[in-house]
């Protein structure tokens, strides 16, 4: 499209607004005759944002204080649409309405004309698998829900550019689930058991927040979603922005979790929330703006497939939790970000290992049964004594100088060692004591 068209503007916009490119291009002076002349035109980075800037346009566009296309949005009438385009002033050819309907019927474009792909879903949605991870998280999960019974789902958004997250962040904070961009689901906390900081905090805005106070972390289980950016070389984007959106298989895999959700803690459809509507902060974007942005529904039209798949049937019951063990290729269990791999045939992983010096093969747990060849120092065998000789090694609540001391010491004795892991503040690594106590560091044992 042209850079400037009549000074109109419109929400929905895919355009940066500042990158053109120039081309001579011809107009008609109203009696046919045609003459040529020079203008900027929009520059996309892809043909996708091109599609999408021309329809929030055609839908958007203000002649005043009315739409300059009033009537198109809805219309089902190919003719009288573009009719309404031309007599909007989109084209200056006299001949644009036949050419047009000339070119539809001529290459019978109405096949593929569809039932609006934003309306409440007809077909079933695909059995999915929760992915858990519950117990690499485990250290994360700041509280027990205790007695509190769970009564909401908050759906949110990552807050990042075109990105996923599977684990809760340090602290505790972030979804019982997670979806990615691609459907994926994983479980990051047992909502039966434990709390995440998810939906609390103080009031943001002047919208939303009619369950503020109502819902909290210890009554609702958190949902947070990957979400994509139109501007994909961001790295960091305005929350009040309206270039975010979700992708229709996150869409798809949120109605079939929270269906199950729902049936399985018996919760009603009118306590099925957006962060928004606890504190007012614009969470989940996609839904707070409900722009309807590519692939984006509302919130209205969520709730509405979900109710439609719930009266269908609901979730597929026959849907599984993953619980085959995964062998991870990491430097140490709490550094997720150094992952090479993960692999269920324990050879894969162990040959990823020996070509990435200083990783280790990590079971399920976190254990680690199998470093590099070249890492330079092999993974003791389990269990084993320890011989401490000071009164006050601290025993941590996890492996590393990052995690929070007990305020208990080992005092001086023999200890049983049952598993070993590297972590920060220890060259020897850390050792769990058989007793539950803790994590000590086995800078200060001496193996028996």
């Amino acid at each position: 499209m042209k850079k400037s068209l009549s000074g109109n503007t419109w929400s929905g916009s895919t355009w940066d607004g500042k990158s053109i490119y120039t081309k001579k291009t011809q107009e008609d002076d109203g009696t046919g005759r045609l003459y040529t002349i020079t203008a900027n035109f929009r520059k996309y980075p892809c043909v996708e944002d091109s599609i999408a800037d021309h329809s929030a346009y055609l839908l958007g566009a203000m002649n005043g204080s009315k739409l300059r296309y009033a009537g198109l949005k809805g219309c089902a009438d190919y003719k009288k649409a573009v009719r309404i385009i031309k007599d909007g002033g989109y084209a200056t050819s006299i001949t644009y309405v036949e050419k047009l309907v000339g070119i539809i019927e001529r290459w019978n474009l109405t096949q593929y004309d569809v039932k609006e792909a934003n309306t409440p879903a007809t077909k079933p949605i695909a059995k999915r698998t929760i992915h858990d991870i519950t117990k690499e998280n485990l250290s994360e999960v700041p509280r027990s829900r205790g007695g509190n019974k769970i009564e909401f789902i908050v759906v949110h958004y990552l807050g990042v550019p075109n990105a996923d997250n599977s684990y809760l962040y340090g602290g505790g904070y972030g979804g019982h689930y997670n979806i990615k961009r691609d459907g994926t689901i994983y479980k990051a906390a047992d909502p039966k058991t434990g709390v995440v900081w998810h939906c609390g905090g103080g009031l943001q805005g002047s919208g939303g927040h009619s369950f503020y106070q109502i819902c909290t972390n210890f009554n609702s289980i958190g949902i947070e979603c990957g979400v994509c950016y139109t501007d994909t070389s961001v790295k960091d984007a305005s929350g009040d922005s309206d270039q975010w959106y979700f992708t229709t298989e996150t869409q798809e895999s949120l109605v079939w979790l929270v269906a199950k959700l729902m049936d399985e803690y018996g919760i009603s459809a009118d306590h099925v929330i957006r962060h928004y509507d606890v504190t007012g902060k614009i969470c989940p974007n996609p839904y707070v703006k409900n722009n309807r942005l590519r692939t984006s529904w509302t919130w209205d039209e969520f709730k509405s497939r979900l109710a439609e798949y719930r009266k269908s049937g609901g979730y597929d019951s026959g849907a599984t939790e993953e619980t085959t063990s995964w062998y991870r290729v990491r430097k140490d269990w709490s550094d997720a970000a150094s992952q090479k791999g993960a692999y269920k045939v324990l050879e894969n992983a162990k040959a990823c290992a020996d070509e990435n010096p200083g990783y280790s093969v990590l079971d399920s747990d976190g254990v680690k049964i199998y470093s590099s060849k070249s890492a330079g120092q092999e993974t003791p065998t389990v269990p084993f004594l320890v011989r401490v000789s000071i009164d006050d090694l601290n025993i941590r609540t996890g492996p590393g100088t990052d995690f929070s001391r007990t305020v208990r010491y080992t005092g001086k004795g023999v200890f049983t060692i049952v598993e070993v892991r590297e972590g920060p503040g220890s060259d020897a690594g850390w050792g769990r004591l058989k007793s539950g106590a803790g994590w000590c560091s086995l800078d200060f044992c001496q193996k028996i």
